[in-house]
């Protein structure tokens, strides 16, 4: 039983496939731009390369967007890493660009696998926190500890394999994380951190001093704490990963509410749950007279979009389903010097 169902969300969103294969080529490219970029401790970039992929990607800001991932760049740099897309053996640093082709030519579904398998182990990557370094001490600890943080993904992918297999309705998020707790007590998610970008401000939570001793109670400080950083990751990374479809629910109470997109269904219920088939004629673009392409990323798949960003240079950093790009001289001469026909 995946969880109770809440009535119709408002005010929902999503990301395409496309969207996200496009993010991920797009800090592969700033980073090939680059040729060679400063690390540190675990092959975390460094605040210089942060800073660089910031400006020349500037996929989205946290500061106007609360569930936008803290440093998005990095969240992709940390996935192509994951995914072994990077060369970390000699310098200069360099990235995979055949290796990474393959896998934008792979269907949705297939990458998309792949991005979560890179999730579950990515330690430096915290849901709700950002990339942080890898220079953890007995005293002063700087990240979540690497096996509790791959343990709490496990249970948690566990509980979306259920959503999965579930009827196609929208949860809401904190009676979704209570039945998690409540299914996983004997080997809980155990983390003990805060300070995440996005905290949902359960409402147990906010009572958690009311309650005397005992079950409830002790629900509700994990849903202070652990249950926050649960949040952060399907609102916010997986949300950003395509995966899942976020909202909030209507009338005075607001709480918010998710649901798997059909890109998350065939993941997590793979490999009963099966894709639909795209009609092999979509038409997802309209050139203009002035060379500038109007991209609708809902129709496309990553292996179009990325086929276009290869000698369409992207007019405007505006993220969204709808995209600019520019027929210009340097994109052609760019995309013929790297191979194309």
């Amino acid at each position: 039983n995946a969880s109770s169902v809440c009535n119709e969300a408002v005010g929902t969103g999503r990301r395409s496939s496309a969207e996200v294969a496009l993010d991920l080529w797009r800090v592969a490219a700033a980073l090939r731009a680059m040729g060679t970029w400063p690390t540190v401790k675990g092959e975390s970039p460094a605040k210089a390369t942060c800073a660089r992929m910031r400006k020349e990607v500037g996929l989205r800001d946290v500061e106007k967007d609360l569930l936008s991932p803290p440093d998005p760049e990095s969240l992709f740099y940390e996935l192509l890493h994951s995914m072994g897309l990077m060369n970390f053996g000699d310098k200069p640093l360099w990235i995979h660009r055949e290796a990474l082709e393959r896998h934008l030519q792979q269907p949705p579904a297939a990458q998309a696998w792949h991005w979560v398998r890179a999730w579950l182990h990515m330690p430096l990557w915290q849901d709700g926190i950002g990339v942080v370094p890898d220079r953890d001490s007995d005293y002063a600890p700087a990240r979540m500890e690497p096996s509790r943080l791959h343990h709490a993904r496990e249970l948690l992918a566990w509980a979306l394999c259920g959503v999965a297999h579930a009827s196609n309705c929208w949860l809401d998020l904190e009676t979704f994380l209570r039945d998690l707790w409540r299914a996983t007590q004997e080997a809980s998610i155990d983390l003990y951190w805060g300070s995440f970008a996005w905290d949902p401000e359960f409402e147990m939570a906010l009572k958690k001093e009311q309650y005397p001793a005992g079950e409830d109670r002790t629900l509700a400080y994990w849903l202070a704490c652990e249950a926050v950083w649960a949040a952060n990751a399907i609102m916010v990374t997986l949300a950003t990963l395509g995966l899942v479809e976020r909202g909030q629910t209507a009338g005075k109470n607001i709480r918010p509410c998710f649901r798997l997109t059909e890109l998350g269904r065939v993941v997590f219920g793979a490999p009963e749950v099966e894709a639909a088939q795209k009609p092999g004629d979509a038409r997802f673009l309209t050139v203009q007279p002035n060379l500038e392409v109007v991209a609708y990323l809902e129709s496309a798949d990553a292996r179009q979009i990325c086929t276009l960003s290869r000698f369409a240079a992207a007019a405007s950093r505006a993220g969204g389903p709808v995209q600019t790009f520019a027929l210009r001289r340097e994109s052609l001469y760019g995309a013929l010097e790297s191979g194309m026909t």
